[in-house]
């Protein structure tokens, strides 16, 4: 009985399964906890996908062929992400797992941080377990530090990784109302590819996550460069890594266009704060630990803020943004 259940001929606008547990695959689209198909053919449930087989029509691509077409719109996918607050879990280590596949030797913490970090109630993880996409940060005082926000690459623009990410700003927005206040940005350490991507991510309608820039004797902008500490870290308080150059994108509530250096410099010192300053039983002395504290902090000041201090504000700008100045006038 069961297999001719899941061989049954569907109609447009028919629900073929109900429930959180399904998600949408061809010719089907997600109507709350329904799953609606949108074309004749043969319904194929499998697994947790619901699917349509058309019976006869037009030619449907596949994974891996070049199609011609225009985008007119776009709908969500029927992702389901969860916070995951256990140290120890398989979800973590796979989204670590996946994260060495992507990244560079020295650019993702070891698995050890990201472990004692869970245990605290500022860090979040949020994952969406199938395709492993998941998202990672912690509320640094009314702040959200977004540390990883990766999908296996095979998965991307599915919309897996947005549901992640809303996940985890829920989930911040809901820490900072229990300690009595409200989230007031999102800032973010990211490669050059990923520009775009940041940009979508709001900390208020219009206000989503931008680049910093600083005027040049000629009138024109220059991007702020940055770079963060070491990531590991020996006994004796000596980096095992090298210092790291990145992005920095930052989205702060009230602030669209420019954004005050001197508050710019606090939110940094509260994060790095919370990153990057390792426990002190990890280091053999307290020497050793002082050691690596006043690396940590001279790498932010000499590198990062003091290049900065002497401009008054920052201009944030999306990609978007940036290709239209540099365009001819």
């Amino acid at each position: 009985m069961e297999k001719n259940k899941q061989k049954e001929i569907i109609s447009p606008g028919e629900i073929i399964a109900e429930g959180e547990d399904f998600l949408p695959g061809d010719w089907t689209i997600k109507v709350g906890d329904k799953i609606i198909s949108t074309r004749l053919g043969v319904a194929d449930k499998s697994e947790r996908i619901v699917k349509v087989v058309p019976i006869s029509g037009v030619y449907i691509p596949r994974r891996g062929n070049t199609v011609i077409g225009e985008v007119v719109d776009l709908n969500q996918a029927g992702w389901k992400a969860e916070v995951v607050t256990d140290p120890e879990s398989p979800k973590l280590k796979a989204f670590h797992r996946m994260l060495t596949r992507i990244f560079r030797p020295g650019e993702v913490e070891p698995l050890a941080v990201f472990q004692a970090e869970l245990g605290k109630p500022n860090f979040i993880f949020t994952e969406v377990e199938r395709p492993i996409s998941g998202a990672y940060g912690s509320v640094e005082g009314d702040i959200l530090a977004i540390r990883f926000t990766s999908t296996e690459i095979m998965d991307r623009g599915t919309g897996v990784s947005q549901e992640a990410d809303r996940k985890l700003i829920e989930k911040a927005r809901e820490i900072c109302q229990q300690q009595g206040q409200q989230l007031r940005g999102l800032v973010a350490e990211c490669v050059w590819r990923s520009e775009s991507y940041w940009n979508d991510l709001e900390i208020e309608p219009d206000n989503g996550m931008r680049r910093l820039y600083r005027p040049t004797r000629t009138g024109k902008l220059q991007q702020i460069f940055y770079t963060i500490p070491p990531l590991e870290w020996n006994p004796d308080g000596t980096s095992a890594t090298e210092p790291i150059k990145e992005n920095l994108q930052v989205a702060i509530a009230g602030y669209p266009k420019q954004v005050p250096t001197k508050e710019l410099a606090q939110i940094l010192r509260t994060w790095w704060q919370g990153w990057y300053i390792r426990p002190q039983d990890q280091f053999e002395s307290d020497q050793a630990w002082q050691r690596h504290q006043d690396t940590v902090w001279n790498t932010l000041e000499s590198r990062v803020i003091q290049p900065i201090s002497k401009y008054e504000n920052l201009t944030l700008l999306s990609k978007a943004e940036r290709k239209a100045l540099q365009k001819p006038s």
